[in-house]
């Protein structure tokens, strides 16, 4: 069934003589998951995959804003990890289903649209292929299980067009819930969906009631799954969205972030169509689309700009963008034209994660060196930078570790509660039955960085209440301290 409310859009028919296959999905599907296996990253990405991999090692399977993610990474590991499959390994498959999911669910939504067979696969593969949906369906990440979960409401969008009734409206608003369950931005698809049914089918695509039946169960949805998946020590101003908006709001002002976040989140992540949206202003076939679509960014951008601060996430907050704009580009511009600029955001995702993943921290030496100390007992370790904390996190994540510069974050406290902290850790260690290692670079650093807090530290506290005995390890290149208490 084609959907009643368009025919044509642009250059593209909406009146397909049969449906999509579904070999067709499952090919689309074979080949995307290909790609990502293949890209996958060793290289870590972003602030919170260390919190992931601790908890899947000690079982916690909750999360206090973005409630679904752990569940489902923590039953991903529950079959993984009795056949020795790391934690880092578990959240990179993770990635590869869920944006793997969501490209399939959106071959099927073109299908349901009433696309042709080869629109609706090149469509959804323009998606996959979008350099953000690449990058992150490549890392241990959340975003791209979220993309999964929202091309399941894409689904559920385009199969309410196809066919406008109550219930579809009530089978929406659950999908959308349950996407912003799984990440909190997706509260944002009860603006976008609409505005992009908007922007095909006009002002009757989607008419009021079924819109209040829709925004109605996501938000009954949403507070069902918000009373059953918060964690009860969590008060409801930290969690879900509400929890992420004020986070967010805590930052304002946005300052000078506005073109940088721009560039890094929203123009080379979409390519082509992050660019081909405002010209598409000027061409009558595509406007009111390219309108919709501009309407519905501007909130995504505006919370992106406030919630990043200085941080580069790749396209993480837009990724829901992907697929409209790959529809507008192939709307648009001719077959040939589309296809080269499609193709052209491919070589740059693929350039991006080439980058990213150019010189990803291995570190053998750490490694043979620790997992040798650590088959005599139990180790923690205080680690250097990235290139010694990644490879133990990612390698060897059942080790302990800590990296010096987490230290760093206590030295506002003052000199006597940087000790009094320091001297807690290292107590918890000690008493727990574990061998604290300092590795050289630890060492180095500790001793060498000029920062006033951290260089008494070192030269009152630290030798008076500690030695440091070298250790002999048959690993070459491995030098590494065992830090004990004076008796």
């Amino acid at each position: 069934m084609r959907c009643p409310l368009l025919v044509y859009f642009g250059r593209l028919h909406f009146d397909a003589a049969r449906p999509v296959p579904w070999r067709d999905t499952v090919a689309v599907g074979a080949l995307t998951l290909a790609l990502y296996v293949a890209l996958g990253q060793r290289t870590l990405h972003g602030l919170d995959v260390h919190d992931f991999i601790d908890w899947l090692l000690v079982g916690k399977s909750t999360h206090h804003i973005h409630y679904l993610y752990m569940p489902v990474v923590s039953a991903l590991h529950a079959l993984l990890a009795p056949r020795g499959v790391l934690p880092h390994a578990t959240l990179l498959l993770a990635s590869q289903l869920g944006a793997t999911l969501g490209v399939v669910a959106l071959h099927r939504a073109g299908g349901r649209l009433g696309l042709s067979r080869g629109v609706a696969a090149g469509l959804a593969l323009a998606a996959a292929t979008a350099p953000g949906v690449l990058f992150f369906a490549t890392v241990g990440e959340i975003h791209a299980v979220f993309f999964g979960a929202f091309g399941v409401a894409v689904w559920a969008w385009a199969d309410l067009l196809a066919r406008p009734r109550r219930a579809g409206a009530v089978l929406l608003g659950i999908a959308t819930a349950l996407s912003a369950a799984v990440h909190a931005t997706g509260h944002l698809l009860v603006g976008l969906l609409p505005l992009l049914a908007w922007g095909l089918g006009g002002r009757t695509a989607l008419g009021w009631r079924l819109l209040v039946w829709f925004v109605a169960a996501h938000a009954v949805a949403t507070l069902v799954l918000d009373v059953s998946l918060r964690p009860h020590d969590v008060d409801v101003t930290d969690a879900g969205m509400v929890g992420f908006v004020i986070k967010s709001l805590g930052q304002l002002p946005l300052g000078p972030r506005l073109w940088p976040v721009f560039r890094d989140e929203w123009l080379w992540p979409l390519l082509p169509g992050s660019g081909l949206v405002f010209l598409a202003l000027a061409a009558a076939a595509v406007r009111r689309l390219a309108f919709a679509l501009l309407l519905a960014w501007s909130g995504y951008y505006a919370l992106t700009v406030v919630l990043l601060l200085n941080q580069v996430e790749h396209g993480a907050y837009l990724l829901p963008f992907a697929w409209p704009l790959a529809l507008l580009t192939l709307a648009w511009l001719p077959r040939w034209l589309a296809t080269v600029a499609l193709a052209g955001a491919l070589v740059v995702g693929l350039a991006r994660v080439h980058e990213h993943d150019a010189h990803p921290f291995e570190n053998p030496p750490l490694l043979r060196g620790v997992a040798e100390l650590a088959r005599g007992g139990r180790v923690f370790v205080l680690c250097g930078g990235n290139d010694e904390w990644h490879p133990l996190l990612r390698d060897q994540a059942q080790v302990h570790t800590t990296p010096v510069f987490w230290l760093g974050q206590m030295l506002h406290l003052g000199y006597e509660a940087f000790a009094a902290r320091f001297d807690a850790l290292v107590n918890a260690q000690l008493d727990g039955g574990y061998d604290l290692i300092v590795t050289s670079a630890a060492h180095h650093l500790i001793a060498s960085v000029p920062e006033p807090t951290l260089a008494r530290f070192a030269r009152e506290h630290l030798p008076v209440h500690y030695r440091l005995e070298p250790i002999a390890s048959s690993v070459p290149g491995f030098v590494a301290y065992r830090l004990m208490r004076h008796r």
